[in-house]
């Protein structure tokens, strides 16, 4: 539980951080001119003699980063002759690009002639130097490559673009540090995107002070160009569901027709968004801390001694109650130590733990004699470091759900941490109000979802019933409620020479050809007697003999909630989900044979989803298979819970028979054979009586 339960706080936590755009410049850094280049790094003019060995690397790309970058802004003066710019495979120019005058260059690589054929990812490094016998001229500011902004909601559906994701023309000067921009009565700055999905985006506001120097506000989408020309709304754009079909923005850009200066502070973008939570979890917020302020410090880097949550002073009365919940999980920077204080005014528990590796500490409430959390605080150790999460953790919720999901729109971070849970076994979605199709790590999780809302094509439950269940060998399974499936597949693959090995369904269906299924009864403490079954019962475990690939197919079948543990018929105990097994017996062959052999308890073992082992109250450490009036089948080794059939011969107890038991010069069954020993005996799953 404890490994689960970090695992599924850990996704949590990739809600930290959401809400901006990833910067998208990187400037130009200088280095050492060849031998008939020079560079005066004071002026920043670049000189050369001679057309050949003058040039100075500007940018360098270990890991062939340039693929990541869509455009070259550089900025000249004071020209004499003709400069250039080479792209660079190590020693090699892959492409060169001449300049015939000074000003500003904004060169979109995937339209240059020069560059847009050629594999950027091979590029390691851009030069600059003099394209004709000798020359000068002076760079401005500093030469950058943009790449396309990707934009991430918060959980409250805004997301913010930095200033350094501004780009502009040669009418505007701006500072990407203060926000200054100055017009000269024109130009035009813009953020280039990756085609962002703007169709849940409800606004675009430019945040500014003033002089008002923007005339329009333009949107461009990759299919349908300039989606309109905004003039009263330039700096706070209501999108919406008349652009609905803005689905790949590319550039959004603002046009300036007035001389003056203002200051830009960002661009807020803010979109209706699908959200998640997990039912376990409650954020410690200051709200629950009563009777006094409350210091709350999560997010921000705090010295030693410092008081993170709760009252500083430490009195009695003055706290958080956090009965009914099972454990505080705080994160943070890695090593930090940690001092919790509860129950200041009776047994003033201290509680004082380090954060692990991972940034992360578990604080166990179950073990505390109250739960009153007067104050948790930085120990003095001389550290600074930040608290970056503290959440609630209850192990018993009312919701039979994995995570419950909400909204519209965009996906934001909780979301998509919760659809890459692979533990994840069921969403609640019917919180969710427009058409999404969702991408889930496990394929066998089961969306509850209002009509027409989740997209899916399997395993959606739309007022009681899934149209199409699939389930995945392998991947966890649970039924958060019970269903009706129209159609209902599982599909398995039995290793031709492994054969045999146990299965459980929820569901019924019938035996696909070529596999036989067995039940499985103590008749007494080291034997299980093995009767034929006609058919799958559902969440009813068997002894499975087939081989190759096998589909259990239904139709019109109920699907009842999972119970929580094994699902047990007989002697077999089925699980859905991947189960360590300290105790009982799975299927082995041990030194004896073939059989149930007991775990031992050092060694566990884990049985996988849709398998089952046996939990026998027995001494002894094999448990054999004894085939009544079915017929039986060779069993001869078990991976992982698989079971496999070989060519060996086995008596009725499953021991494994010698060979001199039979004349080794004859087949085993051939009718002409000399046999030494008469008896009933299986070989390739079939019983043959020898008289």
């Amino acid at each position: 539980m404890r490994t689960i339960t970090k695992l599924m706080f850990t996704l949590a936590l990739l809600v930290v951080g959401v809400g901006a755009a990833n910067a998208t410049k990187l400037y130009a850094t200088y280095g050492t001119p060849a031998s008939e280049g020079s560079w005066d790094s004071e002026t920043q003019v670049y000189s050369w003699n001679k057309s050949y060995s003058n040039l100075m690397t500007i940018f360098t790309f270990p890991n062939g980063e340039l693929a990541d970058y869509t455009s070259l802004h550089l900025k000249t003066a004071n020209y004499t002759d003709a400069y250039r710019v080479c792209f660079m495979n190590g020693g090699t120019a892959v492409a060169t690009i001449s300049f015939y005058s000074a000003g500003q260059k904004d060169l979109v690589l995937s339209e240059r002639n020069e560059t847009k054929d050629i594999d950027l990812s091979k590029i390691t490094h851009i030069s600059f130097g003099g394209a004709s016998g000798s020359g000068s001229i002076t760079i401005e500011g500093t030469p950058y490559l943009v790449k396309p902004t990707t934009i991430d909601f918060d959980e409250t559906g805004v997301a913010m673009i930095g200033l350094t994701d501004i780009d502009y023309d040669t009418n505007l000067t701006f500072d990407d540090q203060t926000g200054e921009m100055t017009s000269n009565g024109q130009g035009t700055f813009t953020v280039t995107l990756d085609n962002e999905d703007f169709s849940s985006v409800t606004k675009v506001e430019l945040l500014r002070s003033g002089d008002d120097i923007v005339q329009t506000l333009q949107i461009t989408d990759a299919d349908n160009g300039v989606l309109n020309t905004w003039y009263s709304s330039k700096y706070s754009l209501d999108f919406t569901s008349q652009q609905a079909k803005a689905s790949k923005i590319t550039k959004l850009s603002w046009n300036c027709n007035t001389a003056g200066t203002m200051t830009i502070t960002g661009i807020r973008l803010t979109a209706s968004v699908i959200t998640a939570n997990n039912p376990h979890y409650t954020d410690l917020t200051a709200a629950m801390f009563n009777n006094s302020y409350c210091e709350y410090h999560v997010g921000e880097a705090m010295g030693q001694g410092s008081t993170i949550y709760g009252n500083g002073n430490v009195e009695a009365d003055r706290y958080a109650d956090l009965a009914g919940y099972d454990a505080l999980h705080i994160t943070g920077t890695p090593g930090q130590d940690v001092r919790l204080l509860f129950n200041w005014g009776t047994t003033k528990n201290e509680i004082i733990q380090t954060l692990d590796e991972n940034g992360f500490t578990s604080i166990d409430l179950t073990a505390l004699p109250a739960q009153q959390l007067n104050a948790f605080k930085f120990q003095w150790d001389g550290k600074t470091a930040t608290i970056t999460s503290m959440k609630l953790y209850k192990e018993n919720v009312s919701s039979p759900y994995s995570y419950i999901m909400s909204g519209s729109g965009v996906l934001t971070a909780s979301a998509l941490a919760a659809l890459a849970d692979e533990t994840a076994t069921s969403i609640d979605a019917t919180g969710i109000t427009k058409a999404v199709e969702l991408e889930i790590a496990n394929p066998n999780c089961l969306v509850v979802a209002n009509e027409d809302m989740v997209t899916n094509e399997q395993n959606v439950i739309v007022d009681g019933t899934c149209a199409n269940l699939v389930l995945t060998d392998g991947y966890a399974f649970a039924a958060p409620v019970g269903f009706t499936a129209t159609n209902a597949t599982y599909s398995t693959t039995i290793n031709a020479e492994a054969g045999v090995g146990t299965l459980v369904l929820p569901f019924a269906a019938s035996l696909p050809g070529g596999v036989t299924a067995f039940t499985l009864n103590f008749t007494s403490g080291d034997q299980a007697t093995a009767t034929a079954a006609t058919a799958i019962e559902a969440n009813k475990p068997v002894l499975l003999n087939g081989s190759s690939d096998a589909e259990f197919a239904a139709s019109n079948v109920d699907i009842a909630a999972t119970a929580e543990g094994a699902v047990n018929a007989g002697a077999l105990n089925g699980v859905y989900a991947p189960t360590e097994i300290t105790e009982g017996y799975v299927l082995q062959n041990g030194a004896s044979g073939a059989g149930f052999y007991k775990v031992n308890s050092t060694k566990p073992i884990t049985v996988k989803p849709f398998r089952a082992y046996l939990k026998a109250e027995s001494e002894s450490s094999r448990v054999n298979i004894v085939y009544g009036d079915s017929e039986g089948t060779g069993i001869s080794s078990i991976d992982n819970g698989q079971l496999t059939i070989d060519n060996k011969v086995y008596d009725l107890q499953g021991r494994r028979m010698e060979s001199s038991i039979f004349n080794s010069q004859s087949s085993i069954f051939n009718s002409q054979s000399s046999i030494q020993k008469k008896g009933i005996y299986v070989r390739n799953g079939k019983k043959i009586v020898m008289k």
